[in-house]
C-alpha cells in the first residue's frame, strides 16, 4: 500500500507538538521540585536557628550561678548573626531542682558547721516562638551544680 504525500501532511508537525509538550511538562515538573526543596531547605535552616537560640537562652541561664540560689525565669535577646540586633527571644523558665545531696569529699567535722557545699541536679527549659517564619523551638537540658555550703535546692 502506497501512502501520498498529501496524507502524511501535518504527522511530523502533531508529533513535534508532543514532544513540546512533554517537554515543557518537565521542565515545569523541575522547577517546581527545585522551589520545593529551596523552601525545605530554609524551613530546616529556621529550624536550626531557633535551636541554636533556645540553647544560647540556656547557656546565659547556666553562665550564673545565682540563677541557682534564687531561680526565676528570664526573656533572653538571642542575636544569632551578631548583627546587633536581636532575632529571637528565647523564653527560659525558672530553673527547677531535681536531686541534691552533700558533697563529697569533706569532713563530718566541716559539715557539721553548715558550710559544706551540695551537689545539686537542676532542669532548664528554653522556648523560642518566631512568628515570622513559624518555627517553634523547646529545649531541656540538664545541668549539675555545685552551690555553697548553707544553699537549698
Amino acid at each position: 500500500m502506497m501512502h501520498t504525500r498529501a496524507s502524511q501532511r501535518g504527522a511530523t508537525l502533531l508529533i513535534a507538538l508532543i514532544f513540546l509538550v512533554v517537554m515543557t511538562l518537565f521542565g515545569v515538573s523541575a522547577i517546581n521540585t527545585s522551589s520545593m526543596n529551596l523552601r525545605i531547605a530554609g524551613n530546616m535552616q529556621f529550624q536550626h536557628q531557633a535551636t541554636a537560640a533556645a540553647q544560647m537562652g540556656i547557656d546565659h541561664v547556666l553562665a550564673s550561678l545565682s540563677n541557682f540560689t534564687a531561680p526565676a525565669a528570664q526573656n533572653v535577646a538571642v542575636d544569632i548573626n551578631q548583627d546587633g540586633t536581636p532575632d529571637y527571644t528565647a523564653a527560659v523558665t525558672a530553673p527547677v531542682c531535681t536531686a541534691s545531696q552533700t558533697a563529697k569529699g569533706y569532713s563530718a567535722e566541716y559539715c557539721a558547721t553548715g558550710a559544706c557545699p551540695l551537689d545539686t541536679s537542676w532542669e532548664v527549659s528554653s522556648t523560642v516562638n518566631d512568628a515570622l517564619t513559624g518555627a517553634k523551638v523547646t529545649v531541656t537540658q540538664g545541668v549539675k551544680v555545685r552551690l555553697p555550703g548553707g544553699s537549698s535546692c
